[in-house]
C-alpha cells in the first residue's frame, strides 16, 4: 500500500469513527483550552516545562495520568488507554500514595497528604475509617493499575526504549518492504526493511511519560546533554512515528529563569530557550506546555486575577507552541497536596464569594 493510500484509509477510518458517535482523542480536561487544543492524539510527542517547584510533575500527572483514567472509565468510549510511567526522581510506591491522596480527595474533597496517610505526624494517625473507605474503593484501584505501570528502575533512554519496544512488538506486528540500496562499490543489494506497524488493537492508547528528562542516567561515553537528545531525537520520536505512541517528557528550566533579571524583564514563564541541559528536545516535540506560578515571583495581579487573594492556587497553563494548532492557555486553580487542578471562571467572572471561599468553590 501506499503512503498516499495509507494515509486516505486513514483518514476514513476516522471520519467513519466520528461519524458513529466514537472517539479518536481523549479530550482536555479543561474546557476553554480544548477549543484550540482537542487533547490527547496518538502519535504527538509533547513536552511539558516549568521551574523548580511549580508543579509540572503534577500537572503531567493530572492531564496525562489521572484524567485518561477517568475519561476511560467514566465514559462509554472504544479508547482504551496504556500508561507507562517512567519515573526518575520518586519511586513508584510514592507515586501510588499521591494516587491515593488525589482518589480520596477528587471524591470526598477531604485533602489528606501523603505524610498523614503515612501516620507520620505524632498527633495525626490515619483513622481506621479512611484505611476502610480505601479499601472499599479497590476496585477503582485495580482499574487505575491496570491501566497505568509505574516503573521507577529504568533510568536510561535504552532501557527506556527497549521497554517500551518489547509492549509493541507483543501486542502488534510490522509490515515489511523490500528496498534496493546501492553499496560503496556499485553493486544492488536488497533489503527488507519495517513498512509500518499494525497494532492488535486500534483504539488502544499508548502514553509514555518520563519524569523528569533532566534526571536521565547517561550511557557511556555521554554527557546529559547527549543522552537527552539521543532519548528525544532518535527514541521518542521513533516511538511518536513507528508506533503511535504519545511520548511525554518532563523537563526542567535553567535556574537562571528564575534569577532577578528574568523577573525585571517579564520573562519567567516555561520557553524552548529556558529549557535545561538540552534545548533540543523543543524542536523534536509537537507540543511545548508550560505552566507558570505568578505568586512565586510576586505579582499581585496576572490576567486580571488578583494574585494576592488566590496565592499559590493560581496555575497559568499554556501551549508555548502546537505544530499542528494554535497556542493557548487558561487559568487553573491548583491544591498541589492532592495532585489537583481544575479550571478557574474566568477574571471578570471572579467574585469575592469565589476570593473568600476558593477551595470549598473549587471543590470537584
Amino acid at each position: 500500500m501506499s503512503l498516499f493510500d495509507r494515509t486516505l484509509e486513514e483518514l476514513a477510518r476516522n471520519k467513519a469513527l466520528r461519524e458513529s458517535g466514537k472517539d479518536i482523542c481523549i479530550p482536555s480536561p479543561f474546557k476553554r483550552m480544548g477549543v484550540e487544543w482537542p487533547g490527547i492524539q496518538k502519535g504527538t510527542y509533547l513536552l511539558v516545562s516549568a521551574n523548580q517547584k511549580v508543579g509540572k510533575t503534577q500537572i503531567s500527572d493530572y492531564v496525562f495520568v489521572y484524567h485518561p483514567v477517568e475519561f476511560v472509565r467514566n465514559n462509554n468510549t472504544n479508547i482504551k488507554i496504556k500508561i507507562f510511567d517512567f519515573n526518575l526522581e520518586m519511586s513508584k510506591e510514592s507515586k501510588i500514595r499521591q494516587a491515593i491522596v488525589h482518589r480520596i480527595y477528587t471524591k470526598t474533597g477531604k485533602i489528606f497528604t501523603t505524610r498523614q496517610l503515612d501516620s507520620i505526624y505524632q498527633d495525626s494517625i490515619l483513622s481506621d475509617d479512611i484505611l476502610k473507605f480505601i479499601e472499599a474503593d479497590r476496585e477503582w484501584y485495580e482499574f487505575f493499575l491496570d491501566r497505568v505501570t509505574y516503573i521507577d528502575d529504568v533510568r536510561n533512554g535504552t532501557g527506556i526504549y527497549k521497554y517500551i519496544r518489547s509492549f509493541f512488538e507483543s501486542n502488534g506486528h510490522y509490515e515489511y518492504k523490500k528496498v534496493m540500496f546501492t553499496n560503496d562499490d556499485g553493486t544492488q543489494e536488497e533489503k527488507t526493511l519495517i513498512d509500518r506497524y499494525i497494532p492488535d488493537d486500534p483504539d488502544l492508547f499508548v502514553i509514555i511519560k518520563v519524569d523528569n528528562i533532566n534526571l536521565l542516567t547517561p550511557e557511556k561515553g555521554q554527557t546529559l546533554f547527549d543522552a537527552i537528545g539521543h532519548f528525544s531525537s532518535n527514541y521518542c520520536v521513533k516511538m511518536r512515528n513507528r508506533w503511535g505512541a504519545i511520548p511525554i517528557i518532563i523537563q526542567q528550566q535553567t535556574l537562571a529563569k528564575e534569577g532577578n533579571e528574568s523577573i525585571k524583564m517579564g520573562r519567567t514563564r516555561a520557553t524552548a530557550d529556558g529549557l535545561a541541559d538540552n534545548k533540543a528536545t523543543s524542536k523534536d516535540c509537537n507540543v511545548f506546555m508550560g505552566l507558570y506560578s505568578p505568586f512565586r515571583n510576586s505579582e499581585p495581579t496576572f490576567y486580571k486575577y488578583d494574585i494576592i487573594r488566590l496565592k499559590d492556587h493560581y496555575r497559568n497553563f499554556y501551549i508555548e507552541f502546537d505544530r499542528n494548532g494554535n497556542s493557548c492557555e487558561t487559568s487553573l486553580y491548583f491544591h498541589g497536596a492532592v495532585n489537583y487542578f481544575k479550571e478557574l471562571p474566568r477574571a471578570d467572572e471572579m467574585t469575592n464569594d469565589i476570593y473568600n471561599n476558593i477551595h470549598e468553590r473549587m471543590k470537584p
